[in-house]
């Protein structure tokens, strides 16, 4: 049987192209996965569905010296915090990856803080975390940008 002979050049950037494509097609396919994986509900003791009743109830309890809404949003925001650490972000990803980890960590100190202001009555505290609610609204909005740069490069809705 003779030897085949070599690709040709154009055959040989149509397997070039081929290859990209489908590279860049699973690479597509782990940053949908990531998304909605991120997006998943965790099974969390607290209905968020009203956040303006749940905060003011959350307040109002806290101020008769009952925090257990208080405890039961850090122990769901730890169980945020422990779910995002164990997802695997894709290259593409990393930094929007860090940055939710992070808006979630700052929602856990200021959740926590909250929760000390209150029950020691402390204005200074409060007044000081909406400081801290101001850059917290910052990354957030940061980590919208970043989600939709992400999304416009994959051509994702």
């Amino acid at each position: 049987m003779p030897a085949k002979p070599p690709p040709s050049s154009s055959q040989q950037e149509e397997e070039q192209y081929n290859s990209k494509t489908a590279e860049q097609t699973l690479e597509k396919e782990k940053v949908i996965n990531y998304f909605n994986k991120i997006k998943q509900p965790i099974n969390i003791t607290t209905d968020i569905s009203n956040p303006q009743e749940l905060a003011n109830a959350s307040v109002n309890a806290a101020m008769e010296g009952d925090t257990t809404h208080f405890d039961n949003l850090i122990a769901d925001s730890q169980k945020v915090k422990e779910e995002l650490e164990s997802i695997s972000a894709p290259p593409k990803c990393y930094n929007y990856h860090q940055i939710l980890i992070r808006a979630n960590n700052d929602s856990i100190e200021m959740l926590q803080n909250l929760k000390t202001a209150i029950l020691n009555k402390d204005l200074q505290s409060i007044n000081n975390l909406n400081k801290k609610g101001e850059k917290f609204k910052e990354i957030l909005q940061k980590l919208k940008q970043e989600e939709q740069k992400i999304k416009a490069f994959y051509k994702i809705e």
